[in-house]
């Protein structure tokens, strides 16, 4: 049985929560990528990154490509105060 912040996949495995339809095949049997994904609206304190994930809104801006396609570094997330490290 997973924790109460993971997702069980279809296999059994248990994966981090925040892994769930976010575009990679974290469960080994893509239960975690239901065609549904590109629907899927994210909890009120989380940003949608452009790759469909969802990550929390603390994570926006801090320098980090949590998105993995680092729409939560880009100008739309940040405005102009952007991290240019």
């Amino acid at each position: 049985m997973c924790k109460p912040n993971e997702f069980q996949c279809l296999n059994f495995v248990c994966i981090i929560e925040s892994f769930y339809c976010d575009g990679d095949n974290d469960c080994g049997d893509n239960s975690d990528e239901p065609e549904y994904c590109e629907q899927r609206s994210c909890k009120d304190d989380h940003f949608k990154c452009k790759s469909k994930r969802c990550i929390p809104k603390m994570w926006l801006c801090n320098g980090i490509n949590d998105c993995g396609d680092n729409s939560d570094e880009d100008n739309s997330a940040c405005g102009k105060n952007i991290f240019n490290t």
